[in-house]
């Protein structure tokens, strides 16, 4: 009997007690999106009367650059909320988003700071506004969605101001010029921030005392708390991390917009649906692929079913976002299934 359970074992090539099985999970959703890849471009072919031997729709250089430029942001706006959300979803990163974006353009463009600006605006107020999310949850001891959803309303109503002050001086937001910091869009600035992106959040999670301290809280605070670990420095340390990442994503898109609308009434939740919709895809295939990967991996493969219903004619901003709602919930269950802690 023993023999046989043992035989059985090896018989199977997905174990992670092999090297063998952990070599082929890590492969099996990358293998498997690429042929998703090929099969997408032969139904675009064939909707336009092409059949298998029409002009290849996604199977080009242009198309592939064109897609990794609509993932980067929603690769970073991900990146950051595994930080962000450690303690819970705090949504407040929402409404900074758009917030820092127009700070980045303010100090490029009005004060002639150019990428610097750029960089120190959108990362610089994405930093401080998060801490100080991060602080009311702490400091009153809020459950993390209550905060987030509180704060984004703050920051919305903050961003109101901004824009009611502008509009009494018949001024409109800041709109970058075609000349001012618009290239971060452009090859090959997009790959080179996914090579950075990925590197930096695989070396923070992996290789930092930050990292290993971060996966200990996430895993039991309690354990963490008796291992010496302080979990209120983690967490501000994780908000720093995350908005670092989100403020990068803040800055692409205000580069490749050049205006970013501040709304109101939770209306900036828009501005992060997608790269949630990444973060939850990614929490589900993470088991297999290692997170800053699967991040990449998830945020492309979105880019590229999106990018398939339009040019099937699926209308954006009606069932393209009901659909991008079933995504959500459907990764969202199994990024979580099994998980029977309580909501922060």
């Amino acid at each position: 009997m023993a023999k046989t359970e043992k035989t059985q074992h090896k018989e199977s090539l997905l174990s992670m007690e092999t090297k063998r099985g952990r070599i082929l999970n890590t492969l099996f959703y990358p293998i498997a999106m690429a042929i998703l890849y090929v099969i997408l471009d032969i139904v675009l072919r064939m909707s336009k009367g092409g059949g298998l031997i029409g002009t290849p729709e996604l199977l080009t250089w242009k198309m592939f650059s064109t897609l990794i430029i609509q993932a980067v942001p929603n690769m970073y706006i991900a990146w950051g909320l595994v930080f962000i959300f450690s303690a819970g979803p705090d949504f407040s990163a929402a409404a900074i988003l758009a917030m820092a974006a127009t700070a980045a353009a303010i100090l490029a463009q009005q004060f002639g700071l150019g990428y610097f600006g750029l960089f120190v605006g959108g990362i610089g107020l994405f930093i401080i506004l998060q801490l100080i999310s991060t602080w009311v949850r702490l400091k009153f001891q809020l459950t993390a969605w209550v905060c987030g959803f509180a704060m984004m309303i703050f920051y919305e109503g903050v961003g109101n101001f901004y824009t009611s002050y502008r509009s009494s001086i018949s001024r409109p937001i800041e709109t970058l010029s075609a000349d001012v910091c618009r290239d971060l869009p452009k090859m090959p600035w997009p790959i080179i921030l996914v090579i950075v992106g990925i590197l930096a959040s695989y070396l923070i999670l992996n290789k930092t005392t930050l990292g290993i301290e971060f996966r200990a809280v996430g895993s039991n605070p309690q354990v963490a708390g008796y291992m010496g670990i302080k979990a209120k420095k983690v967490a501000y340390l994780a908000t720093v991390v995350g908005a670092c990442f989100l403020g990068v994503a803040a800055c692409y898109n205000i580069s490749w917009s050049a205006r970013i609308n501040l709304t109101t009434g939770m209306g900036s939740m828009a501005s992060i649906g997608k790269g949630l919709s990444t973060f939850l895809v990614s929490q589900a295939i993470s088991r297999k692929l290692s997170s800053p990967f699967a991040i990449a991996l998830a945020a492309f493969f979105l880019a590229v079913f999106f990018f398939t219903l339009t040019r099937l004619g699926v209308p954006s901003g009606t069932w393209q976002e009901f659909i991008l709602g079933i995504f959500i919930v459907v990764f969202g269950a199994m990024a979580f299934a099994g998980n029977k802690e309580v909501v922060k």
